[in-house]
């Protein structure tokens, strides 16, 4: 048997369906079309988007610096080296004068041994080991300003260089394999192998 509301049903079907028929010109008209338990948005997603893309690039750049440091700090906690621990350091500052990452962990190594010989907080050496540092983190900083050509003084030996051609300012001239042994270490520290605990 058929029921007497029917009627009353179809009738509140099509007005329904006729309803959502129209919204697609409200939504034309209006970013955001809002309706009584419905609202529908034309606005696209594209900042969210940007902002993920941001912050996805964001993390994986902390995560090769974390890599890096790590790979540093292995290299010279191997041997219990003083400049243990500056790993972060050295790669921010790599970072900031574009400089290869290995290259200030390879210098320190070569010249005192990670600060192991250092002399005056000066445990890569700069000029002629005869410079004073605060401490080592001063030195870094100097050191890395310098072999990034930010210091008029020595600019005309290490601005727009090559890592090699900053090698052979730095000492190649005097030590005829200098840049040939600051690589090795370089590669030695690139290759290091990081144990997480």
């Amino acid at each position: 048997r058929q029921s007497t509301n029917c009627p009353q049903i179809h009738k509140k079907l099509l007005q329904a369906a006729q309803s959502f028929a129209i919204l697609p010109l409200f939504a034309i008209a209006s970013p955001s079309v809002i309706i009584p338990g419905l609202v529908i948005s034309t606005e696209t997603p594209q900042a969210t988007t940007s902002q993920a893309i941001v912050l996805d690039e964001g993390a994986r750049t902390q995560a090769l610096r974390e890599e890096r440091a790590a790979k540093i700090d292995a290299y010279y906690g191997k041997y219990k080296l003083p400049l243990t621990g500056y790993g972060m350091k050295m790669v921010l500052k790599a970072e900031e004068h574009n400089l290869d990452w290995r290259l200030l962990p390879a210098i320190a190594m070569r010249e005192s041994t990670a600060g192991k010989f250092a002399c005056y907080n000066n445990p890569f050496g700069w000029g002629s080991c005869k410079i004073k540092f605060k401490n080592f983190d001063d030195a870094i900083d100097s050191v890395a300003a310098n072999l990034g050509g930010k210091n008029p003084r020595t600019e005309m030996y290490y601005k727009d260089k090559t890592t090699e051609q900053k090698l052979h300012y730095y000492n190649g001239t005097v030590i005829k394999t200098y840049v040939v042994e600051i690589v090795k270490i370089m590669d030695k520290i690139g290759s290091t192998t990081v144990v997480s605990l």
